[in-house]
């Protein structure tokens, strides 16, 4: 099993990166704060990265490529999903803002973007499972090449995912499916496939100076778009390409047998997808306890604001990686090991089940 330290981190970093957001959204730092949800732009340029690595090294059909990635992702999103719609249904006063709809649940379980009856936009009944909807979408579109061999796979991809770019330039419709799956995001995306084409053959830069500059120039850049946001029309240049910087440049100073090896970091890069699922409730949680002991008063405090965004950060890492250790990895798991005959027919297996490398 390989195990790209990098990537880890990586994924680490951009779960922290949207949590700092999310926890500062209203307070004083959140102008210092606002490049972090550029996270979500990183994890999309990592599962790029991860895609194209993934099918090179351990070659799949298209069914088991969606099997597994479906297998990873939909468990523990399903179950926030269903969670947050019944204890909206059951403690109405204390999701006041909450609309769930019958529609509004199915659609969001199934992936399919759609306008949110609470607030109007395109949103799934869990919010931060609108990078979901982009992550499904992308691994269809990734599965219906896996027919092809690395070459024309790799340029087929990328055209395919420039051409619903450029559609997305141009259309200026309210079509939740069109705006989504055409939207320029899905560029980061082919970013990342880039970095592992050129893993592949062997031609990411090695040298040290390399890496250490594409990192330097993503930080300055993610430092210049939080100081001067341009808007979502604009986010793929100073989040998606800063991104692709972090990961090009981390990867090539792994490459070079420079990296150190750090376990409670790997942990949190597993864990960075419970993570980003689980921090949104402990975030409100924290929100709702604040307003029941009537502490308002406090939260214009500077020091105060730091204490609660500090706990936000520690208790919503402390809740992923022990989600991550007691249920994702466990039905996670299980899921990826089910017996062929009760998954799929004979016809659609060339060979035995293997592992997510590096997720």
């Amino acid at each position: 099993m390989v195990r790209l330290l990098s990537i880890q981190y990586l994924r680490a970093l951009a779960a922290f990166g949207v949590v700092l957001y999310h926890s500062t959204m209203g307070s004083s730092w959140s102008s210092a704060t606002g490049s972090g949800n550029a996270g979500v732009d990183l994890f999309f340029v990592i599962s790029g990265f991860i895609m194209w690595f993934l099918t090179v090294r351990t070659p799949l059909t298209p069914v088991e490529f969606i099997y597994y990635r479906t297998a990873r992702i939909a468990p523990s999103y399903w179950l926030f999903t269903i969670l947050l719609a019944v204890s909206a249904l059951l403690f109405p006063s204390a999701f006041s803002r909450l609309r769930v709809t019958v529609l509004d649940l199915v659609l969001s379980l199934l992936f399919i973007p759609h306008y949110s009856p609470t607030d109007g936009r395109i949103l799934p009944t869990l919010a931060p499972g609108w990078t979901l909807n982009y992550e499904m979408f992308f691994y269809a579109l990734f599965a219906s090449f896996l027919f092809l061999r690395p070459q024309r796979r790799f340029v087929s991809l990328l055209c395919a995912l420039g051409f619903l770019s450029c559609i997305g330039l141009l259309y200026s419709g309210a079509n939740a499916l069109i705006a989504t799956y055409t939207s320029p995001i899905l560029l980061e995306f082919a970013s990342g496939v880039v970095i592992g084409r050129l893993w592949e053959v062997n031609s990411l830069p090695t040298r040290q100076s390399f890496g250490v500059a594409a990192i330097l120039i993503g930080v300055l850049v993610f430092v210049i778009g939080s100081i001067w946001p341009v808007g979502d029309k604009y986010r793929i240049f100073m989040w998606g390409f800063p991104a692709f910087l972090l990961v090009a440049g981390f990867l090539s100073i792994e490459v070079n047998g420079k990296f150190f090896n750090s376990a409670f970091l790997g942990l949190l890069g597993d864990s960075s997808y419970s993570l980003y699922l689980v921090h949104s409730f402990v975030i409100a949680a924290i929100t709702k306890l604040i307003s029941l002991f009537h502490v308002e008063t406090l939260t214009n405090s500077i020091f105060f604001q730091s204490g609660i965004i500090m706990a936000n950060i520690a208790l919503s890492t402390l809740a992923g990686v022990v989600f991550y250790l007691f249920v994702e990895r466990k039905v996670t798991g299980k899921l990826r090991n089910l017996p062929r005959a009760l998954v799929f027919q004979y016809r659609y297996w060339r060979r035995p089940a293997s592992p997510d490398p590096v997720v």
